[in-house]
């Protein structure tokens, strides 16, 4: 019988020690974007109303005229390779040819690590391809940043038959979203 208090004991002890008190899963942790402002890390889904960007094959955005406009990230990481800059390149020429033109870079993660950790994540990568952006002469005022973190996955693995390293890889992500600004406000047709 003691057995038994023992076990019942030991479970609801292991059932305690898994209940969370730390930050949950729908918290906002504050992110500073590029421009040293302060955001919620997040805009709300109406501020995506109006977007001219079309979701590709597995969440790819495009931008005008059929244009990638979403670079991809190895894991855990920010810079962009060389496939990334030709992307990237590609959409600075636009921007610098259509200067009324504004998009609101978006950074996201998989969903490896803390809700934190990944909000920053996704502000590091948005902000790198601003960076480049800027770089490549488009001005500061056409972009702005912000990071979705592990929020808004662009497939789950059950699309690649349960392969979750396919999934994340592409969850591993900037999208460039042609007329939108960090406000929701979208400024083109």
């Amino acid at each position: 019988m003691k057995f038994k208090w023992l076990v019942l004991g030991l479970i609801s002890g292991a059932l305690a020690a898994c209940s969370s008190t730390g930050n949950q899963k729908g918290a906002m942790a504050p992110v500073v974007n590029g421009d040293q402002a302060q955001t919620n890390g997040v805009a709300s889904p109406t501020d995506l109303s109006g977007s001219s960007l079309e979701a590709g094959t597995n969440g790819a955005m495009t931008g005008p005229g059929g244009m990638p406009a979403t670079v991809y990230f190895g894991f855990d990481k920010y810079n962009l390779d060389t496939q990334a800059t030709n992307v990237a390149k590609q959409n600075a020429n636009y921007l610098l040819q259509h200067s009324a033109t504004h998009i609101m870079i978006a950074g996201n993660t998989d969903p490896r690590g803390s809700q934190d950790y990944n909000f920053h994540l996704g502000q590091r990568r948005a902000d790198a391809l601003k960076n480049y952006l800027l770089a490549q002469g488009v001005p500061a005022g056409q972009l702005c940043t912000v990071s979705y973190g592990e929020l808004r996955p662009a497939a789950t693995p059950s699309q690649f038959g349960g392969d979750w390293h396919k999934a994340y890889a592409l969850d591993r992500r900037a999208d460039m979203m042609y007329g939108q600004t960090c406000e929701g406000q979208g400024t083109d047709a």
